[in-house]
């Protein structure tokens, strides 16, 4: 199943959350898998555009479902799309984007 930009990134958020939250290591997950460690590299950088065989083992180990980000809503497309048009790809940008948007948490709380 091909995965569309926005779902990619929530599957990635998804797992990068997951590995953090219960301290799972690349190393460890890919042992207990059987998934190859650069496959789960490139799961967490989110550089896959579809919903492979190896995809479905990570994910249903760290009990992530799929199904629940395929799909995006629209608003989330266009944000996804504004991050893409503004972000050089770099490391150091990513940084100063994300302190950007925290900065403006107090501006949208009700």
């Amino acid at each position: 199943m091909k995965i569309d930009q926005v779902s990619a990134f929530r599957i990635q958020f998804s797992i990068n959350e997951t590995l953090r939250n219960q301290g799972i290591s690349i190393d460890s997950l890919s042992k207990k898998t059987g998934v190859d460690r650069t496959q789960i590299w490139r799961f967490q950088k989110g550089r896959f555009k579809t919903y492979s065989k190896n995809l479905a083992i990570v994910c249903k180990f760290l009990s992530i479902e799929v199904e629940d980000f395929v799909g995006g809503k629209d608003q989330i497309s266009l944000l996804m799309e504004t991050l893409h048009d503004v972000w050089d790809g770099s490391e150091e940008h990513a940084c100063k984007i994300t302190s950007l948007l925290r900065s403006t948490a107090p501006l949208l709380e009700k």
